[in-house]
Formats: C-alpha cells, structure tokens, sequence
C-alpha cells in the first residue's frame, strides 16, 4: 500500500515539475508532451530506486501496509498519464464550450444570436488547424496537410488509450 502512495506522490512531483517547466523553462503557450514522458519516467525510476532501498520486503507479519504492490503502482502511474496529458491538452486547446464560457464572462448577459456569431465552424476549423501546425503536428505543402511523424506517434498513444477504456473519439 505504501508503494502505491509513494507512486501517487512521485506522479505529482512529476506533473508539478512538468508545470514549471512549461511556464519558466520552454516557450509558454506550446505543448510539451515530450518533456512529461521524460519527466515521468525519471520519476518512475526514483521511484524504483525508492522502494528498492526504503521499503522492507513483505512478510505476512507486516499487515497490508507492507504489501509489496509494484505492479498495482506501475498500472496506477501508467494510466495517470495520459489522463494528466488529455487536460494539460484541453487547457490550450480551444473548444466551443471554452469559447462560449469565456466570451460570456468577458460580456456579461450576451443574446443567442451573439453567441452564435462567436461559434461557427469556420472558426475553430481555421483555429485548430493552425495550432497544429503551429505546435509541429501537421505540415503544411502549399494547399495541402499531412500528419508529421510526431502526430502519428501521438495518434497511436491515443488509439491505444482509446482501446483501453473502450471509447471512441468524443466519448
């Protein structure tokens, strides 16, 4: 149980290191998902090294506290991340709930026909086309797109966790 704990709070360590290198240390603004695997498995292994030389063996004498759980740990840190990295994601990316949420903040009571100038799918086609090739997903060759090598391995760690939960894209 208490690798379990210690997996939990060395996962956190790592989503807070990866927070203050994506505000101080790289250009603000741009994903890094890269610098969080680095980070995690860093922290996975001081993990390791952790409970190799902290935490006794379990003897049947020791009580749950004591159970050796390293896989349980594994699994648990594991599925965290991509969890961590979908809403490190959504924060920068532009979703027509966001967009409606924060232009009636900003105008205070806003009719239906203001928000549906706000929302148009011109509009977030346009924007979320040019944030990935902006953030190096897709490549642009004059009027045509296609996904960089970094998108596809980011798609397949989506196909993947998609499989795992059992879900399509959207829900």
């Amino acid at each position: 149980m208490l690798r379990i704990v210690t997996a939990s709070i060395i996962f956190v360590a790592a989503i807070f290191l990866h927070l203050l290198w994506c505000r101080y240390v790289r250009k603000p603004g741009r994903l890094q998902f890269q610098s969080f695997f680095v980070i995690a498995a860093f922290g996975w292994m001081s993990y390791i090294v952790l409970t190799a030389r902290v935490f006794p063996s379990w003897s049947p004498a020791g009580g749950i506290g004591r159970l050796p759980l390293n896989l349980s740990a594994l699994v648990l840190y594991v599925s965290f991340m991509p969890v961590y990295l979908i809403l490190y994601a959504s924060a920068i990316i532009d979703s027509p709930t966001r967009t409606v949420i924060f232009f009636v903040k900003e105008n205070g009571p806003v009719t239906y026909e203001q928000l549906r100038d706000q929302v148009t799918e011109q509009k977030f086609f346009s924007a979320r086309l040019n944030k990935l090739v902006e953030h190096g997903y897709v490549d642009k060759n004059g009027d045509s797109y296609r996904l960089s090598g970094r998108a596809l391995g980011t798609c397949r760690i989506l196909k993947a966790y998609q499989k795992i939960i059992g879900r399509n894209i959207g829900g």
